[in-house]
């Protein structure tokens, strides 16, 4: 996470923020399900560990 904005993606990604995706209702569209009632689960995930990930330079 050596990237300038890295601390205000993972604040906008963090469920329980004060002020993130999940406050500003951005996220709907991906929990609630057109049919049916209750809730999708969070479509966000926090890596704990070193993971590699396969990159392509563009």
């Amino acid at each position: 996470m050596a990237q300038p904005l890295a601390n205000v993606a993972a604040y906008l990604l963090e469920p329980e923020s004060d002020d993130g995706l999940l406050k500003w209702n951005f996220l709907d569209r991906y929990l609630v399900p057109q049919w049916g009632r209750g809730y999708n689960a969070y479509p966000v995930c926090k890596l704990m560990n070193n993971t590699p990930l396969k990159t392509n330079p563009f």
